[in-house]
């Protein structure tokens, strides 16, 4: 008796998936999102150890191509002591990252920082919402002292596409905005964190790094990268430029959107929360500055309540960011 195949991790939805028994072809990530409906699979994290990648045979995009063995997967820890407000440089084939915060809370209790990702020409990463496929960034405080979470804000992405997926992302050098609750301003902050994100050129590689770093409001010094994050951040929406209103109906949300006059090509990049899933949203009727996108619906909790997203809105350079619902 033929003893069965080990699961395979699946690139574009990362989850452990049966072995194709004459050499198929992945399901698309779609296709696992309405099977995900009524049963979940691992994520290919937790098969690490022995787990393959499908379409090992075939030639697979930079953006899917996940190779998760311990050759590939990079966990750099963070070793000495770190300069004040800013945490040591962590390096890798494609990329450097480095984190950095403000010395002192503002009024409102929030320390401010950035995670910069230096890339290097040809090298991209993922957006927060990165769309067919990829690995949103994400940082978590593994220790802390006088700080009790962090929130993640992103600059406008871009809209890439290949052979295999479209998804949303940055191929320059970049930071992402960080604030971090601190209990009291008046007193040192400390904290150990971990990354994690995916950095891509020929391969899509999932990154893990340790930072850490300490500040001091006694002794406040200037952080011109933390300003340079946050005034990179798209400004919230303004009359003739935002999401005028959205609806779902069978299984399709269509969204109203204004952009500035002109000949520029309109995006829009749509995070939704509570266990939605969508497709990467379309131009599907324009009329001067009135825009419709349209998103499928791929997958949705099964008691949903209303759908709820936070949007960017892009026309040639500019962009705004708010959110928006759906009863």
């Amino acid at each position: 008796m033929e003893s069965p195949l080990p699961d395979q991790c699946c690139p574009p939805c990362q989850r452990l998936w049966p072995t194709p028994k004459r050499g198929g072809r992945c399901r698309s990530s779609k296709d696992h999102a309405r099977i995900m409906q009524t049963s979940s699979r691992p994520s290919c994290m937790s098969g690490l150890a022995g787990a393959s990648t499908i379409h090992e045979q075939q030639p697979i995009p930079a953006m899917t191509r996940l190779r998760f063995s311990t050759a590939v997967f990079v966990s750099l820890a963070f070793a000495g002591s770190a300069h004040a407000a800013s945490s040591a440089w962590q390096s890798m084939e494609g990329a450097k990252l480095r984190l950095v915060t403000e010395d002192q809370a503002g009024p409102d209790g929030l320390l401010r920082g950035a995670l910069e990702i230096r890339l290097l020409p040809g090298w991209k990463t993922y957006w927060r919402e990165p769309g067919d496929a990829g690995v949103p960034p994400t940082l978590t405080i593994v220790q802390g002292k006088n700080v009790t979470g962090v929130s993640m804000h992103f600059p406008a992405p871009h809209r890439y596409k290949d052979e295999w997926s479209t998804w949303a992302g940055y191929s320059e050098p970049m930071a992402i905005a960080l604030e971090f609750p601190i209990e009291d301003p008046a007193m040192p902050v400390a904290m150990e964190t971990s990354a994690f994100l995916g950095i891509c050129k020929d391969i899509c590689i999932p990154v893990q790094m340790s930072f850490s770093l300490q500040a001091d409001p006694r002794a406040p010094a200037s952080e011109p990268l933390v300003e340079a994050a946050f005034a990179a951040l798209p400004p919230p929406p303004r009359a003739g430029f935002s999401v005028t209103g959205a609806r779902l109906n069978d299984g399709m949300l269509t969204i109203e959107a204004n952009v500035p006059a002109g000949e520029a090509l309109p995006d829009l990049f749509l995070a939704p929360g509570g266990g939605w899933m969508l497709d990467v949203p379309t131009l599907s009727r324009r009329d001067g500055d009135k825009l419709t996108f349209q998103a499928k619906v791929l997958s949705k909790p099964k008691a949903a309540d209303g759908l709820s997203a936070d949007f960017t809105l892009t026309s040639g350079d500019e962009a705004v960011s708010g959110q928006f619902s759906v009863p």
